[in-house]
């Protein structure tokens, strides 16, 4: 397993959780050159990984049919139930595009984007800049003003 004390704190951390090693390895291509990315095929390696890192955004896949003890759901309401990754932006990846289905998975899990399968790289990168951009932005020290 990857040790958190390597990490890098000064670029993005994404980490991309996908049980296609293809689909890990078009993530990590499409997204190198805007921040660092860890990719992991198990969903339980991939959730302990992000509950002990400073994670700027996640990406993971609805499904694992080859770790049938998890999938993307049960990682989301884990994030989504720990104080540290309350907010943690997600991507949920899925081949699933039935409009009322996609509406309540993000309700219920408080998703913040949902990309369909096959991948648009595009929209990814797009979606991936957007938090990072906005990670970027709520670290930045308040504004004070003085009264003259």
């Amino acid at each position: 397993m990857l040790s958190v004390d390597n990490i890098s704190q000064s670029r993005a951390l994404v980490v991309a959780i996908d049980d296609d090693e293809l689909i890990l390895s078009l993530y990590k291509a499409a997204l190198q050159d805007m921040a660092e990315v860890y990719t992991f095929a198990n969903p339980a390696d991939g959730l302990a990984f992000i509950l002990q890192s400073q994670i700027t955004v996640a990406i993971i896949d609805r499904s694992f049919p080859r770790f049938p003890m998890m999938n993307g759901d049960e990682v989301c309401k884990e994030l989504r139930q720990q104080p540290r990754t309350q907010t943690l932006p997600i991507i949920i990846v899925s081949g699933l595009d039935e409009i009322e289905e996609i509406t309540e998975i993000m309700r219920q899990h408080k998703i913040d984007t949902y990309l369909t399968k096959p991948i648009e790289v595009e929209r990814l990168r797009n979606q991936v800049h957007f938090y990072i951009r906005q990670t970027q932005v709520q670290a930045l020290p308040a504004k004070t003003t003085v009264n003259s």
